[in-house]
């Protein structure tokens, strides 16, 4: 029984962990120690849309290694964006 909850939770948790990852052309939630909005422009994304703080917004970019880029350029955390994200478009350039 043990080992049945054990391999029902590690599938339930890569299922989860999937729903967060990013892939590369969709939507991102990037959280920053400053200003987001720098972070993106460095890495060279697209803002999406702002949020209720200027250290979380909603990018995207076409390049596979953006996400990479976010992290290099100072992001804190780099996940999925809900689908919902994509409302507003405002491109932001370097």
């Amino acid at each position: 029984m043990r080992i049945f909850l054990l391999q029902t939770g590690s599938i339930a948790a890569a299922f989860l962990a999937m729903a967060f990852v990013p892939v590369a052309g969709r939507p991102v939630a990037v959280l920053a120690a400053g200003p987001a909005l720098a972070t993106v422009a460095e890495a060279g994304g697209e803002v999406l849309a702002g949020s209720f703080s200027p250290s979380l917004v909603f990018a995207t970019s076409e390049r596979s290694d953006f996400v990479g880029r976010l992290y290099a350029a100072g992001a804190t955390l780099v996940v999925k964006a809900p689908m919902s994200a994509g409302c507003a478009t405002s491109k932001v350039s370097r």
